[in-house]
């Protein structure tokens, strides 16, 4: 867990759950631990069995909300989640809306319509959650009728390519939108990285990656203007954030603002943006999540794995390396030098 301590402060798994006491507990969850000699008990998170029972574990115990996952869309973990609406908490508290009662909306809720729950149960927030899969649609009602929280969450179907025009209810002014985007372009993306994840097509997958999906709700964005105060994404690849943040200037927002979001061993980046004169985005603290005594710069090295055919020459490495450094955005290599910066 080498980026816990970078989690939010408000955020209760910067503390890992006591896995020995969860399978005390559940009884579900105790056939996915194994314990070792000394007696610490193990999860294996490769696996999406386990990263399930642990998820229903930690919403029942912490949040007392009752969810479905289905076997075969995505499981959420539960930090990542977090931290993300709690980085629009902060938002919202910036430009003084938090006081006020909060609408908002997800964009692609899923199965698990997971968003929106917690928004609900946590902060008192209410969501107009959408989603393409009728499927998906049908167990996210369900999952929000089981929770009695039909007067806080309203689970809506969208046609495939609707994103927010043509979806938030006309004259109407919403506080925020939030979108966990599919981060591939294709299949074969999908697998590389430690977790694989596990999902409908949809979830995992667009065309043109990421970067086009998110391309879209800015567009929305552009037209819908001042009808979200504040509009925000979640972003899977870092390389990614500097295209986002040019087709939001591109867009015509007044300010925007960007930050990581660290849990586990995954580090995710989000970007929010608004059309109101009246709020700066550019004036708040990009590093609000952190806690004041853990500066940027000691955050421990991130560890980056990638094969070579056997055997390979040093310029088929060097190209490696530097491809990776390239995607990374971390380091600028010169033709006309030796020197790798």
């Amino acid at each position: 867990m080498a980026l816990n301590k970078f989690m939010h402060p408000k955020n209760p798994y910067r503390t890992p759950p006591d896995f020995k006491q969860l399978a005390i507990k559940y009884p579900e969850f105790r056939k996915h631990v194994q314990q070792d000699l000394s007696g610490k008990v193990h999860l294996d998170f490769k696996d999406e069995g386990s990263v399930k029972a642990l998820t229903n574990a930690l919403l029942d115990k912490d949040f007392s909300l009752m969810v479905e996952l289905p076997d075969d869309r995505l499981v959420p973990t539960l930090p990542l989640r977090l931290n993300y609406l709690l980085w629009i908490e902060d938002l919202l508290i910036f430009c003084g809306l938090a006081d006020k009662k909060v609408m908002g909306i997800d964009i692609g809720t899923g199965a698990s319509c997971i968003y929106p729950l917690l928004a609900a149960r946590k902060f008192d927030w209410s969501m107009l959650a959408t989603e393409i899969d009728k499927q998906s649609v049908r167990v996210a009602q369900s999952n929000v009728n089981r929770n009695s929280l039909s007067d806080k969450i309203k689970v809506e179907h969208v046609d495939v390519g609707s994103i927010l025009v043509g979806v938030v209810d006309e004259g109407k002014v919403y506080d925020f939108s939030m979108c966990n985007p599919p981060f591939f372009s294709d299949r074969c993306e999908v697998g590389r990285g430690n977790n694989a994840p596990s999902g409908l097509e949809h979830e995992l997958v667009a065309q043109g990656g990421e970067i086009a999906f998110i391309t879209k709700i800015i567009a929305d964005s552009a037209q819908l203007g001042q009808s979200v105060r504040l509009y925000t994404t979640m972003i899977g690849h870092k390389s990614h954030v500097s295209s986002v943040k040019r087709e939001v200037r591109a867009a015509g927002a007044r300010s925007m603002v960007s930050t990581e979001l660290c849990q586990g061993r995954t580090i995710r980046w989000v970007v929010a943006w608004t059309f109101m004169p009246d709020i700066d985005l550019s004036s708040m603290d990009k590093t609000c999540g952190l806690p004041k005594n853990q500066p940027h710069d000691k955050r421990p090295p991130l560890i980056y794995n990638f094969t070579l055919a056997q055997p390979s020459s040093l310029d088929a490495i060097k190209n490696k390396v530097q491809d990776a450094l390239t995607k990374l955005e971390v380091y600028k290599f010169s033709s006309n030098t030796s020197l790798w910066r």
